[in-house]
């Protein structure tokens, strides 16, 4: 994949070639390969569900390439489609993450979300993420659509078994470094219970056992402790609510609900803080180093209050 990604960003031209080479073998509105970002992990997975997608079209096309306007990595990408191992197996690769890598896919889409009050859901994710690559360390059987894809390719399906359940613990390895000793994740935890729907499915409602994690809990008053043990026994069929903060918002207790709505407003990830770096870049640019903090300090609000 790193090797298409080169061959397309060294040659426009070449990108104009495969888009026409697309029509004529009747492709309806095709498309260039959605190239991958490196610092985006979802990027990888959409440009290998592509790839397989259209692999044949990719492979008829380099091999044209070839004889008009080749170099190195062409060369090597020929190497590959003229052997037919190594051919059949890369289908069969790309074939696996189009099947599997849907469900990190989601995931991600679900963690890059910005501006919507889901950090309580957080930890929920997580646990089914954890769940799900657990089983395919486990999977013995990797469904019918692969295993019949593996056989159209004359090879034999149990063959790749230890090469898929690899790529599973590949995945564990890199989630339990990132996810299961992050910092956060006993705060995590403890923000479920500004989900109702998860206060009324779990046993533990004593407010002290989230003080750890919610300072606002440590000490609560007398006013506080009323309203906790009424949500705790809240019934949601007398509120329609789409989002968190609209549930904050129609229910009537005012110190629960402050606490909530700035917690279940938490970024994420740091994927917004790392966004509005260039944001800060673009408002106070080399042409504009004479801004004083007062000038700055506005034009962020306005930017990010714009909508």
């Amino acid at each position: 994949m790193a090797n298409v990604k080169k061959t397309f960003i060294l040659a426009k031209a070449r990108r104009s070639r495969y888009y026409y080479f697309l029509l004529r073998n009747g492709v309806p509105n095709p498309t260039n390969v959605p190239l991958f970002v490196t610092t985006r992990w979802n990027s990888w997975f959409q440009m290998a569900c592509y790839v397989s997608e259209n692999y044949q079209h990719l492979q008829n096309f380099y091999l044209e390439e070839q004889k008009d306007d080749s170099n190195d990595t062409i060369e090597d990408l020929v190497k590959v489609f003229n052997d037919p191992f190594n051919n059949r197996c890369v289908q069969i690769y790309l074939f696996f993450i189009k099947i599997y890598a849907q469900k990190f896919m989601d995931d991600l889409d679900f963690f890059q979300q910005e501006n919507l009050p889901l950090f309580p859901f957080i930890e929920g994710r997580l646990e089914n993420l954890n769940s799900y690559i657990n089983n395919g360390i486990l999977l013995e059987n990797f469904g019918e659509p692969l295993t019949t894809f593996i056989q159209n390719l004359n090879f034999v399906p149990e063959s790749f078994q230890i090469i898929f359940q690899s790529a599973y613990n590949a995945a564990f390895k890199k989630f339990k470094k990132h996810v299961l000793n992050h910092p956060c994740r006993e705060l995590f935890k403890a923000t479920q219970i500004f989900d109702p729907k998860f206060i009324n499915l779990t046993s533990n409602r004593d407010i002290f056992s989230y003080s750890t994690s919610i300072i606002e809990f440590k000490n609560p008053s007398f006013n506080l402790l009323q309203e906790w043990a009424i949500y705790c026994n809240f019934d949601l069929s007398l509120v329609e609510y789409s989002n968190l903060e609209e549930f904050w918002q129609k229910i009537h207790l005012p110190l629960l609900s402050q606490i909530a709505l700035d917690y279940i407003w938490l970024p994420l990830s740091s994927c917004s803080v790392e966004r509005s770096f260039s944001v800060y870049n673009n408002i106070l640019n080399e042409d504009r180093e004479n801004l004083s903090q007062d000038s700055l300090r506005m034009l962020n609000i306005l930017y990010f209050n714009r909508k």
